[in-house]
């Protein structure tokens, strides 16, 4: 259960080596932030319903690995007037400018490219999260 000063990040990833080195590097870097994981798009927005509360909540999408439509949940999200301060971001390997475009046409927070080593996930969370924080 998270605390008044606790954040709580949820991350949509299938792939349990890349979300053992999330919740490593998110621990480490914003020891007040708890990491939930979610292996589908469905199962996100059921945590995000049932966590209640929209405050002091971060979203992290992975791309493309999940099965469904990724960008589907983004649109999902934003079309919610709820989630309008929600914080939402999208880690991916995926580097064609039209892909990363749409993302940010549908209200991304950011688009990061996915990193392959724990250092570069610290070194991407660290700003990521605090950003998120000051939103």
């Amino acid at each position: 259960m998270a605390t008044d000063n606790q954040w709580t990040v949820f991350f949509a990833e299938d792939d349990e080596d890349d979300f053992i080195f999330f919740e490593m590097a998110v621990s480490q870097t914003h020891p007040d932030c708890l990491v939930e994981r979610f292996e589908s798009f469905e199962s996100l927005i059921d945590g995000v319903t049932f966590h209640g509360s929209l405050q002091h909540i971060i979203i992290f999408i992975n791309l493309p690995t999940l099965a469904g439509p990724g960008f589907g949940i983004l649109d999902q999200i934003r079309r919610s007037p709820a989630f309008d301060h929600v914080p939402v971001f999208i880690l991916s390997a995926n580097v064609n400018p039209e892909i990363i475009s749409n993302a940010y046409n549908q209200q991304a927070s950011s688009y990061l490219f996915k990193p392959a080593s724990f250092n570069e996930w610290k070194e991407l969370l660290r700003p990521a999260v605090s950003f998120a924080k000051n939103l």
